[in-house]
C-alpha cells in the first residue's frame, strides 16, 4: 500500500495533522536552508509573501496570500503548534460523530479563507483612515472555526474533563475561542480573522441544524456535485454486489472503492466487513 493510500485511510482531523505537520517541517528546514543559498532577509521576504498583508494594496501584489496564509504555521513555538494540532484533531473527530469526512475538511479549509477574506474587507473600510503596515497568517481561524461548529452542533454534549468531572461542550468551546483571542495579545487584525474564524463555524452549523448544508451548496457551485453522485451511484451499483464475492487478496480496485467511501463517508460508515479488508489491505503489498 502507498504512502498516499494509508494517508487517504485516515480521517479528516488525521490527514489535516498529517497536511500540518508536512508544511511546518518544509518552513523549518527552508529556514536553515534559505540563508545558505541567499541573503539573511530571504526567508523573512518567503514569509511575508505567504502572509496576507493587512494593507489591500499589498494583497493586490500577491493575491495567493489568501490561500497560503491559512497553511502559515511555522512558530518558534514547537509547544503550541502542538496544541493546535491536538485540538483539531478532538474537535475534529467530534463533528465527525454527525458528520462526514468532507465535512471536516470543508470547515477548516473554508473557515480559514473566509475569516482571510473578512479581514480584507474590515481593512478596505479602515484604509482610509490610516495607513496599514503587518501581516497576519496561521491555522488559528480554521481551529476555531472546527470548535465554534463541534460546540454549535452538539451543544449539550458532556465532556469528561480532569478535576472538573463533565462539561458540557458549549462551555469549553466558548472558553476555549475566548482564551484563543485573548491570547493573541493587543486588538489587531489578527485576533479580527480568529473571530471570522469562529462566527465562520458558528454560522455553518447554524445554518446545518435548519436544513441549510452550506457545503454541499458550495461543492455544487464548484461542480463537484455531480461528479460525487455519479461517484455514489457507481459505489452502490458495483460494491455490494462484489463485497461477496471477493476472496483472498485485496484488489486495487477494491481498494480504491474503499479509499473512496472512506473519504465521502469517513471510516465509521464501513461495514465489518469492509473494515476487515482495508486491514488486510494495509497488511499486503498492493
Amino acid at each position: 500500500m502507498s504512502l498516499l493510500q494509508k494517508y487517504q485511510l485516515q480521517g479528516a482531523p488525521v490527514q489535516i495533522v498529517l497536511s500540518l505537520g508536512g508544511v511546518f517541517l518544509l518552513f523549518w528546514i527552508l529556514s536553515w536552508l534559505l540563508p545558505m543559498l541567499g541573503p539573511i532577509g530571504l526567508f523573512p521576504l518567503f514569509i511575508e509573501k505567504l502572509s496576507l498583508p493587512w494593507n489591500p494594496q499589498s494583497f493586490l501584489w500577491q493575491p495567493w496570500s489568501l490561500f497560503t496564509a491559512p497553511w502559515f504555521v511555522y512558530s518558534n513555538n514547537i509547544l503550541n503548534f502542538i496544541i493546535r494540532l491536538v485540538i483539531i484533531y478532538q474537535f475534529g473527530n467530534l463533528i465527525l460523530t454527525l458528520r462526514k469526512n468532507s465535512t471536516v475538511w470543508f470547515l477548516f479549509l473554508l473557515g480559514g479563507i473566509s475569516a482571510y477574506t473578512l479581514q480584507l474587507v474590515l481593512s478596505s473600510i479602515a484604509m482610509p483612515l490610516g495607513i496599514l503596515e503587518g501581516y497576519s497568517a496561521g491555522a488559528g481561524p480554521a481551529v476555531l472555526a472546527l470548535a465554534a461548529a463541534a460546540g454549535a452542533l452538539m451543544p449539550e454534549m458532556n465532556i469528561q474533563l480532569f478535576l472538573l468531572g463533565n462539561v458540557r461542550l458549549k462551555w469549553i468551546v466558548i472558553v476555549f475561542i475566548i482564551w484563543d483571542i485573548i491570547a493573541l495579545g493587543v486588538p489587531s487584525y489578527s485576533s479580527l480573522t480568529h473571530v471570522g474564524g469562529a462566527l465562520f463555524g458558528l454560522f455553518y452549523a447554524l445554518q446545518y441544524k435548519k436544513g441549510i448544508d452550506w457545503e454541499s451548496i458550495v461543492y455544487s457551485k464548484l461542480s463537484f456535485g455531480n461528479s460525487n453522485q455519479f461517484r455514489n451511484t457507481r459505489f452502490t451499483s458495483t460494491y455490494s454486489a462484489k463485497a461477496n464475492s471477493r476472496k483472498g487478496r485485496v484488489s486495487e480496485e477494491e481498494l480504491d472503492e474503499l479509499l473512496d467511501k472512506v473519504a465521502r463517508k469517513g471510516y465509521a460508515a464501513l461495514s465489518r466487513q469492509e473494515k476487515e479488508r482495508l486491514e488486510q489491505a494495509s497488511r499486503q503489498d498492493l
